[in-house]
């Protein structure tokens, strides 16, 4: 298979491996340290998602939500986004 699918091979057998995907304690192979920062003069982020209708897809690596019609929308100094779609990786 072009994946390894088992955990303990992760560190040895996928491209781009990493030796912290074996031996690593924190979050394996990026680690995210806690942030208390906080920047006052970022603008304000407005969601609104709602309830929408979704197609799964399963592509064989990932799965794939496609939203069905316009999606939420998040708005952020004054630029709108829609979901289109979101994914997830195993």
């Amino acid at each position: 298979a072009w994946y390894p699918y088992r955990p303990e091979d992760w560190a040895v057998s996928a491209h781009g491996a990493h030796a912290v995907c074996a031996a690593g304690h924190m979050q394996s192979p990026v680690d995210l340290p806690l942030c208390t920062a906080k920047d006052t003069s970022l603008p304000a982020i407005s969601i609104s998602w709602g309830s929408h209708a979704v197609v799964l897809e399963n592509n064989g690596h990932t799965i794939v939500a496609k939203v069905n019609g316009t999606g939420g929308k998040m708005t952020v100094g004054g630029a709108d986004y829609t979901l289109l779609q979101c994914h997830w990786h195993w």
